[in-house]
């Protein structure tokens, strides 16, 4: 006997349903040798598409799209950071955000070079992480990285994602 298959969601329908789900924003940062360049490049992006996994070993995940430049550091680095903004950083979203060369990223917003990648100045927390594990989900890697370290501020409000659009708890960014 067989099952009916149950009909598949439209991306953009998804997209659609997923814009009623509010979550917080993060760049991840990577670095790594260019051999052709002879120095050690950056490269990062802006992501809302994280969780922590386990505590025990200490574990978190962060989906990248296959043609993300920071997918490709991480990848040969094996390593990557996770800055969660805070709500004065809808800025430096955008930028990681936008297809600007890696350089002019860095260049437009201040950060922190730690061993793993670097980390945006000023960010809510921080995690170092190395890669564990990475797997394949149609368009985008699941990554799962075991945290190094980690540090957090004792204040500050998180930047949020709803609705296609940065929010601050005082509304719309």
């Amino acid at each position: 006997m067989s099952t009916p298959s149950s009909p598949r969601l439209a991306g953009e329908r998804l997209r659609g349903v997923m814009r009623h789900w509010a979550t917080g924003v993060a760049v991840v940062g990577s670095s790594r040798y260019d051999e052709q360049l002879d120095c050690v490049v950056h490269s990062g992006c802006t992501v809302n598409a994280v969780t922590s996994v386990s505590l025990d070993p200490p574990l978190v995940l962060v989906c990248l799209a296959d043609t993300a430049r920071t997918f490709a550091t991480v990848r040969q680095s094996q390593q990557f950071t996770l800055s969660f903004l805070t709500e004065d950083q809808a800025e430096a979203a955008l930028v990681f955000a936008s297809d600007a060369p890696e350089p002019e990223k860095f260049e437009r917003v201040p950060t922190v070079l730690l061993d793993e990648g670097p980390v945006v100045e000023g960010s809510l927390a921080h995690l170092a992480c190395r890669v564990t594990a990475t797997h394949r989900a149609g368009t985008h890697n699941l990554l799962i990285g075991e945290v190094c370290r980690g540090e957090h501020r004792s204040s500050g409000e998180p930047l949020l994602f709803y609705g296609g659009a940065f929010w601050e708890r005082s509304g719309t960014a």
